[in-house]
């Protein structure tokens, strides 16, 4: 599929989640919001520099948002991580390969809560990444486009807004509960959204519920309602229901979400960044070197 950043984009013949379940219709959006959404489209959106048309065979879904600590995604899924021997540079690229799953996962929106958060700000910056980044308050410097939420005596503020005591706003998959604002995922050992959905499904009570916690951050920082809508932010996730791995009843199609496996298409502010499990923005990296480096140097890690 043949397409460029700053692309126009129409999704026709697409089921999609709004805030009314799930719709039948098309997405038409740019890089700054969801321009139009309903059962169809004007003439004029058919002259879209992508237009991809679909006969209701995919589901699309508003992009997710956790916190997660970036450094430590060598040791996901484990605990007491002692990373004073890594250089700079070798946590650079650590953070960079946790993005990258990340995206590809669907977390359209990281928040990163990390001992580092000057190496996340870095990365936002190079490459043009939509982060937000907890920090003390004073402490890191702020660059446009990114998101910062400070904390200062135990609270969290944005844009000097407050935002509520830390320890009510985040909360992690062994505490989840329908008061959480920010769901920490950093002690899992997969970055899988469709995974972390499941467990929050269960402890939730429903997959609406669920769904409702990974998009809250959009909620919590005014960035839009969380669901795909007229003024939502282009932070689209496709699933094509035609493969039978992701195949649910039609009746209930956003089940598809639940069945283990990444979206077909990742939309960041209307840039494409993975199609069909290509990357188009973020290149992979392999962090396996330094793996083999630190080899004998586990020091203070423990299972969770």
């Amino acid at each position: 599929m043949e397409y460029s950043r700053g692309a126009r984009v129409l999704l026709n013949g697409v089921r999609y989640v709004s805030t009314r379940g799930v719709n039948k219709g098309y997405v038409f959006f740019n890089n700054e919001e969801v321009i139009d959404c309903g059962e169809e489209p004007k003439p004029e959106y058919e002259l879209a520099e992508l237009v991809a048309t679909y006969d209701y065979s995919t589901l699309a879904v508003h992009g997710y948002s956790v916190a997660v600590e970036l450094t430590s995604y060598i040791y996901r899924g484990m605990g007491g991580a002692d990373l004073s021997t890594y250089t700079r540079s070798e946590l650079k690229k650590i953070a960079y390969a946790a993005l990258y799953e990340l995206y590809m996962n669907g977390i359209t929106l990281p928040i990163v809560v990390d001992q580092y958060p000057d190496i996340a700000n870095e990365l936002a910056r190079e490459h043009q990444l939509k982060l937000a980044i907890l920090h003390e308050k004073g402490t890191l410097q702020h660059y446009p486009n990114t998101l910062y939420l400070e904390e200062e005596d135990g609270k969290l503020y944005f844009e000097d807004r407050k935002l509520g005591e830390k320890n009510e706003v985040f909360c992690s998959l062994r505490d989840i509960s329908g008061k959480c604002r920010i769901l920490y995922v950093s002690g899992a050992p997969t970055y899988n959204a469709s995974l972390v959905l499941f467990i929050a499904t269960g402890r939730l009570g429903g997959l609406p519920e669920a769904l409702r916690i990974l998009s809250e951050p959009y909620r919590l920082l005014g960035l839009d309602n969380g669901y795909i809508s007229r003024g939502s932010r282009p932070d689209i996730l496709v699933y094509d229901l035609r493969k039978s791995v992701k195949t649910p009843p039609l009746s209930v199609p956003e089940y598809a979400l639940l069945r283990g496996y990444p979206p077909d298409q990742v939309f960041v502010e209307g840039d494409l960044f993975f199609d069909k499990g290509e990357p188009l923005v973020l290149l992979p990296t392999s962090i396996y070197e330094i793996a083999v480096k630190h080899e004998s140097g586990l020091h203070g890690v423990r299972a969770n």
